[in-house]
């Protein structure tokens, strides 16, 4: 990060080998008379200067000292949140640097912050950017968003809320998996509740059979297999018929869409909580039951 300091705070001379910036030779710090924005960017450039050298305390009341000049000034913020970030007060330095991003989200300056989520995430620059683009465009429109992720909890969904500037969350707080239907048809014989009766469900062995209401289409069979206790499983699916009309039923009758008629499949969310034998599909009460708000 000492490169990216370098960048954000234009120490071409080097701070490290001389002078602080904003410092005579006889020591005496300048800027009494300075506008707000100089105030403010000389006191950054020391906060910038204290942060390489690892003074922490002395590079926070710098930044502080220069966000207190002028409110607006983004690159305040960088600092502040890079010294919030080595002294593990996560909140506050995502404040910070959700505030830089809120005052000029295209100012060369944010490269810095840019740079710690690309070396913390391990993705490329260019994905970064249109990220955070993407992340400056959502916060405007105070946004009602749905996670469908896995193992969200009220600490990581807040952090999102603010992130987005959305006004409302939703989440659960269990295991998403998306389960591939590819049904194959019952062997002769077969039906929905044999297959049931042979195959109890368990915490890792789950089995469920649809049926329709009116009797118009054919009955289904879904069995999920969980392999690793987190991510890794495996399906089967089973039904009366293996015949376009009745697998876009059950795919709009689960999902309320149908967009692979061609290769009679369908991808379904399935709600996996490890405390039950069963598991739930978006339109069932059952996955609006466990839904959770921020």
């Amino acid at each position: 990060m000492l490169a990216g300091a370098v960048v954000l705070f234009g120490c071409a001379g080097g701070p490290l080998s001389g002078d602080l910036p904003g410092q005579t030779d006889s020591g005496a710090i300048i800027g009494e008379v300075a506008s707000s924005r100089e105030r403010a960017r000389i006191h950054t450039e020391l906060a910038g200067a204290y942060f390489q050298r690892g003074n922490l305390g002395v590079a926070l009341a710098e930044a502080r000292t220069a966000a207190a000049a002028d409110s607006g000034y983004a690159p305040a913020y960088n600092v502040l949140g890079l010294v919030y970030s080595d002294l593990r007060e996560k909140d506050l330095a995502e404040e910070a640097f959700e505030r830089s991003l809120r005052l000029n989200p295209n100012d060369p300056d944010t490269k810095l912050f840019l740079g710690k989520v690309i070396k913390d995430a391990n993705v490329s620059q260019a994905v970064v950017f249109r990220i955070v683009q993407k992340l400056v465009t959502l916060r405007k429109k105070g946004l009602l968003l749905h996670f469908r992720a896995c193992n969200f909890n009220a600490f990581i969904a807040g952090h999102y809320k603010r992130a987005f500037g959305a006004r409302l969350i939703t989440f659960h707080g269990t295991r998403l998996l998306f389960v591939r239907i590819r049904p194959q048809q019952f062997q002769p014989g077969h039906t929905v509740e044999g297959e049931l009766a042979t195959h109890p469900s368990d915490a890792t062995r789950r089995f469920r059979g649809f049926h329709d209401p009116m009797g118009e289409f054919s009955s289904m069979l879904i069995g999920i297999l969980d392999k690793d206790g987190a991510t890794l499983v495996e399906s089967f699916t089973l039904i009366g018929k293996r015949i376009p009309g009745d697998i876009q039923f059950w795919a709009k009758e689960l999902l309320r869409r149908w967009k692979s008629s061609e290769t009679l499949e369908f991808v379904l969310p399935v709600m996996w909580d490890n405390g039950e034998t069963t598991f739930h599909c978006p339109l069932e009460i059952g996955w609006g039951a466990k839904l959770r708000f921020v």
